[in-house]
């Protein structure tokens, strides 16, 4: 059966798993401080961009809720977003960049200079 994961609020350190068909609660899983951005990686991983506390991002384990890595990126991140095909994964972060990171060693790739708190929506070669 799918899933949807629903962020926690603010102040909050979980994520509500509701069943898609029946729109009921269906778990939790435990998260460190505000995960109030999340996207699936191109392993089916949960990465969760985090709002409060350090500012971290944590890929975790959509079945046990398990965190299996987690980095600090070099300024707050404000939104993820994953090109599963190549592998890599897309950070807005608040110090008006983009940053491209490999999705599986979180090193960074590439800095794109934008305008303030970037919304990444997609990934276009250029």
């Amino acid at each position: 059966a799918k899933k949807v994961l629903i962020s926690a609020p603010a102040s909050g350190a979980d994520i509500t798993v509701v069943d898609a068909k029946t729109l009921k609660p269906a778990g939790a899983l435990r998260t460190r401080k505000s995960p109030l951005r999340m996207a699936m990686d191109g392993r089916g991983r949960i990465v969760c961009v985090h709002f409060a506390g350090d500012f971290a991002v944590s890929v975790l384990n959509p079945e046990t809720g398990a965190e299996e890595s987690s980095f600090a990126p070099p300024a707050p991140a404000v939104f993820a977003g994953f090109d599963a095909a190549k592998r890599r994964a897309v950070l807005s972060l608040g110090d008006d960049t983009a940053r491209i990171f490999s999705a599986d060693s979180w090193e960074c790739a590439r800095v794109v200079a934008a305008r303030a708190e970037p919304d990444s929506a997609a990934f276009v070669d250029a």
